[in-house]
């Protein structure tokens, strides 16, 4: 049987040969030898594995990681102004789902500044049951953090800002890993991070 097989692989690769040329026979034989891609994303379904913008689209990773949410989401995020995603952790809290959101207070002022131009992403989380937002006081050093932490099984971090530029069209990054120390030295920064006593407490 083995026989055949390769008898039938032989076959095959002569009459390539002899019907495109061996140009053709050579391109077929070097795709076949490449290593395969590495997935979008996990066995569970989720994002995994490090992934660029502008060649890759991050906004459609992150929206996966966050719809995929059964507990909770910790999010620790710079720049917050692409509604779809705004959009995605509203649904997740109307869904039960717990979610902490910390921001820098500086970045925070400004976009809201600029809400009364354009809607808001901040803006539509305003006033939904399960949604926490504290921001850090203004004045201070940045909370340059672009992290989300998704039932303490999925840990995301990166360059990449919530925003449609930061997503889609800048030159960043976006990291998804499921690693349980990764994990817990997030969750453990989060707890600090949310837990300052002069924390600015939005809702």
């Amino acid at each position: 049987m083995k026989h055949l097989a390769r008898s039938l692989v032989v076959l095959l690769i002569v009459t390539c040969a002899w019907r495109y040329g061996r140009e053709s026979v050579r391109a077929w034989l070097a795709h076949a030898a490449r290593p395969a891609v590495t997935p979008v994303t996990s066995s569970m379904g989720l994002p995994s594995g490090e992934h660029y913008s502008p060649g890759e689209d991050l906004e459609r990773l992150d929206y996966e990681a966050i719809r995929s949410a059964r507990r909770s989401l910790d999010i620790a995020m710079f720049s917050f102004t692409d509604v779809l995603l705004a959009q995605a952790v509203r649904e997740a809290g109307r869904r039960g789902i717990r979610i902490r959101i910390y921001r820098d207070g500086n970045e925070y002022e400004r976009e809201q500044a600029q809400a009364r131009r354009h809607h808001s992403a901040m803006q539509t989380l305003r006033g939904e049951a399960n949604i926490r937002i504290r921001v850090k006081p203004p004045g201070r050093e940045y909370m340059h953090l672009k992290q989300l932490c998704v039932d303490g099984r999925l840990l995301r971090t990166g360059s990449a800002n919530w925003s449609p530029s930061g997503e889609k069209r800048e030159d960043d990054d976006a990291a998804y890993s499921t690693d349980p120390n990764a994990i817990e030295g997030f969750e453990r920064d989060f707890e600090s991070l949310w837990n300052r006593n002069d924390n600015i407490v939005i809702q």
